[in-house]
């Protein structure tokens, strides 16, 4: 990306249009990292129902106080309790997420920079998942 300046008022247009592709393609790339996540998260969730698999999320990006974050998991008022006390497949969650850490800045970095050159963001790219949790029980 490459933007020429002609005077002040066009810097800050081009800085606050290059900071806006920036944000949206940052929130893309942090979703797309959380699917990563659950995706390796899934087939270490117990199954009995099948319920708990297939209540995973992923949150729209959201911003606040500076950060741009997305929120992921099982949606389930018992995931939490299975995820931390099953006896044979607990702390399925952290496992996955223990196993993504060490790539994930370098995906995070890769996707924004593939999503900023398509011009593309999180509104652009399938959502894999629902964004928002069901808590069913």
């Amino acid at each position: 990306m490459s933007i020429t300046v002609r005077g002040l008022a066009a810097l800050q247009r081009g800085i606050s249009t290059a900071a806006k592709r920036y944000e949206n393609a940052s929130g893309g790339a942090l979703y797309l990292q959380m699917t990563r996540t659950l995706n390796e998260a899934t087939p270490l969730v117990p199954v009995d129902t099948g319920r708990l698999r297939a209540s995973q999320f992923v949150s729209a990006p959201s911003k606040s106080t500076g950060r741009l974050t997305v929120r992921g998991g099982f949606g389930t008022l018992y995931a939490v309790p299975v995820h931390e006390r099953h006896p044979t497949k607990k702390k399925f969650l952290r496992i996955a997420f223990d196993n993504q850490k060490t790539r994930a800045a370098k995906n995070i970095a890769l996707d924004t920079r593939r999503l900023v050159k398509e011009g593309k963001g999180f509104g652009d790219i399938n959502h894999q998942f629902p964004t928002k949790p069901k808590l069913t029980g």
